[in-house]
């Protein structure tokens, strides 16, 4: 008998973990590397702050592009063959979910393992990894994941002609809208789109959001100088986190028009893009369905009903839905019940002929590329955070001095009363609070200071370091 080829043997633990492989080679040089610490902060710093970074122009706020291996993918066709030597038809593209990074995709056992890599092995798929700015609003980043989809067909050397979409958490989301969206202007990816899946994606929106906003309205509503500073902190979540209450895809879920009023008290319904198999899974925080945390929390942060509302809604087929016992919202995103759903739904690997698509080689010269991402360089990132840390101060004293002001006007107001110490008591109102606003606005002169010589320095040090 001749010997037996290698294959990848998937085993499925008690616990959600990573599958075991024998004679998965080549599966660690394909798949997407680990983002470094300073990255992964990064990103969390951008679902709390990604909307105020990016109105600031501060460098912090990622822009949203194509990783491999930890790296920005060019999306010109020496970029992408380079990246993918045995780049074929179909592509499968991810989308992280909230605070992440493609980084996220990665087995605890094996974090050069993902979803992407297992695929490509068994399948001969290629695998994309977008990472974004999470703290924006869905709408935002479903309109720039459509655009950046248009950019990879057209950059790509290989027709891409099956394209699979796998969203984790608020990555569905924006999934769904950059279908919207890419309907809405007829771009050329779509028809190519053949499907998408749906890790743990709040459709409905999410129970912990939902009870932030609760808190941030009753805080608001109490007229008391600290009360609303609290009021200002629980409110700093960003545009993105707060679509996570409704599950909100579309602009006008957000945007007010002049005169309207309110935004709309319910986002609009967005059926599911026709033409394409869509499929959801959902993680239960106990193995029991009926149990009362699995019935109160779903996944711990989404509840079931929100993760599969759109495939109910739309009659889909039972096969569509996955329900995972016991793996929580995180482990959505890199274990073996799910990737035994998705493998599934995949299918059969291609033909021979389909794998030797006719390529479309051009050259890149003369063309505009698109902007993409920058990676922040250790200098850079200094500056942006020594930015992000001078608006805080300038902000964060301009908060506390409205509160002291507050506080202070009390008992003068009261002296003022009563006639005689009100001529007194007007005069030293008028010294105290002089001071006062003398001492924040040194404070603040002084964080400004301390911001340029920062920035003198940074530019110093690059200036030395290219001359040398």
């Amino acid at each position: 008998m001749g010997k037996r080829p290698n294959r990848l043997v998937l085993v499925h633990s008690a616990r959600a973990g990573a599958p075991e492989g024998t004679g998965s080679a080549g599966v660690k040089e394909t798949s997407a590397s680990l983002p470094s610490p300073s990255e992964r902060r990064q990103a969390a710093l951008n679902a709390v702050l990604g909307d105020y970074l990016e109105r600031r122009g501060n460098p912090l706020a990622l822009q949203m592009a194509f990783y491999q291996r930890g790296l920005l993918l060019p999306l010109t066709a020496a970029g992408l063959q380079l990246a993918h030597p045995g780049l074929g038809p179909r592509a499968v593209v991810f989308v992280h979910g909230m605070g992440q990074t493609e980084g996220s995709w990665s087995f605890a056992g094996d974090p050069s393992m993902t979803y992407g890599s297992l695929l490509q092995a068994e399948l001969g798929v290629t695998p994309f990894y977008v990472r974004y700015n999470t703290g924006r609003r869905v709408s935002q980043n479903g309109r720039e994941l459509a655009a950046l989809l248009e950019r990879l067909v057209q950059a790509s050397p290989v027709v891409l002609d099956e394209i699979t979409l796998i969203g984790h958490s608020l990555g569905g989301l924006v999934i769904r809208s950059a279908c919207y969206y890419a309907g809405e202007l007829r771009l050329s990816w779509l028809p190519r789109l053949r499907r998408a899946v749906y890790l743990g994606a709040p459709h409905l929106g999410s129970p912990f959001e939902k009870a932030g906003h609760v808190v941030a309205t009753v805080l608001g509503a109490i007229d008391h100088p600290v009360v609303q500073l609290i009021h200002t902190l629980s409110d700093i979540r960003g545009p993105g986190v707060k679509d996570l209450r409704r599950g909100s895809l579309l602009d006008e879920d957000w945007q007010v028009p002049a005169g309207a009023g309110a935004a709309p008290a319910r986002p609009k319904q967005v059926p599911l893009c026709a033409g394409v198999e869509h499929y959801f899974v959902a993680g239960t925080l106990t193995r029991n369905a009926n149990h009362p945390a699995t019935l109160l929390f779903g996944d711990a942060l989404v509840r079931l009903s929100s993760a599969v509302d759109p495939a109910r809604r739309s009659g889909l087929p039972p096969d569509h839905i996955a329900v995972l016992p016991g793996v929580n919202h995180v482990q959505l995103a890199h274990c073996a019940e799910a990737y035994a759903r998705i493998r599934g739904w995949l299918g059969a690997a291609p033909g021979a002929q389909a794998v030797a698509a006719q390529l479309r080689l051009e050259p890149d010269e003369g063309k505009s590329a698109a902007p993409v991402a920058r990676a922040l360089g250790d200098l850079e990132r200094l500056g942006a955070h020594g930015a992000l840390l001078e608006d805080a101060v300038d902000r964060g004293t301009r908060e506390i001095q409205d509160i002291q002001e507050t506080l202070s006007a009390r008992p003068y107001d009261m002296l003022q009363t009563i006639p005689a110490v009100g001529s007194v008591s007007n005069l030293v109102r008028r010294w105290h609070f002089a001071s006062m606003r003398a001492t924040y606005a040194a404070i603040r002169l002084l964080n400004r200071a301390s911001g340029l010589v920062l920035r003198a320095a940074i530019a110093q040090r690059k200036a030395s370091s290219g001359s040398g």
